[in-house]
C-alpha cells in the first residue's frame, strides 16, 4: 500500500520480501533518498536490518521510515 502511495506521487521505489534481500539491494546500489520498511519481515527483525542500515560504513546517511502492521 505505501509503495503504490509513493509511486502514485511519482518516486521510484525499490522492493524486497525479506530483509537479507533488501540489505543485498541496498548494498549493490547507490544509497536511495529515503527507507520504508516494515519491522515484521519473514527472514529478519526488521530493527535488526536497521541497524546494518544505519552503520556508517554503508554510507547510509539517509532518512529511514519503519512500519509495522498486523499480518491479515
Amino acid at each position: 500500500m505505501i509503495r503504490r502511495i509513493l509511486q502514485r506521487a511519482g518516486l521510484r521505489c525499490a522492493a524486497a520480501a525479506a530483509g537479507a534481500d533488501g540489505l543485498q539491494w541496498f548494498l549493490a546500489n547507490p544509497a536511495p533518498a529515503a527507507v520504508v520498511m516494515d519491522v515484521l519481515l519473514p527472514d529478519l527483525d526488521g530493527l535488526e536490518a536497521l541497524r546494518h542500515l544505519r552503520d556508517p560504513r554503508l554510507r547510509s546517511e539517509r532518512p529511514f521510515a519503519r512500519r509495522s502492521e498486523d499480518p491479515p
